[in-house]
């Protein structure tokens, strides 16, 4: 079989391999900061069809809070006021944060399946 003079590998005018593992960790990222904020919705706004479960229901919307600390933190110090935050710094940092998480986690399970099939 003929090659092309581009499809050798140590060919410089060859384009680069497009990798996917780089594009599905940003695909999982925003996955993952866009189901943040849908389980945000769901738990604090009040025209969510489960606000009124999570009135009485306190455990679960607990633990959400302390995994958005940080967020809260950010909200405080750019309103300037300690009672109420920034609601679009907090959730410009929830974003962030979530999208970070959900890149890392992709990012783990992406090595782990190259290193189990052998490719590092």
């Amino acid at each position: 079989m003929k090659m092309n003079v581009t499809d050798e590998p140590g060919d410089p005018k060859a384009p680069p391999k497009k990798r996917w593992w780089r594009d599905a960790r940003v695909i999982v990222g925003v996955c993952f900061a866009l189901c943040e904020q849908s389980v945000s919705w769901l738990m604090f706004a009040q025209w969510s069809p489960v606000y009124r479960y999570f009135l009485y229901h306190v455990d679960f919307s607990n633990l959400w809070s302390e995994l958005n600390t940080i967020p809260l933190i950010v909200g405080f110090l750019v309103s300037g006021n300690v009672h109420q935050p920034n609601e679009i710094a907090c959730i410009a940092t929830e974003l962030i944060q979530w999208f970070v998480i959900g890149f890392v986690v992709a990012h783990l399970f992406i090595g782990a399946r190259a290193m189990l099939k052998g490719d590092r």
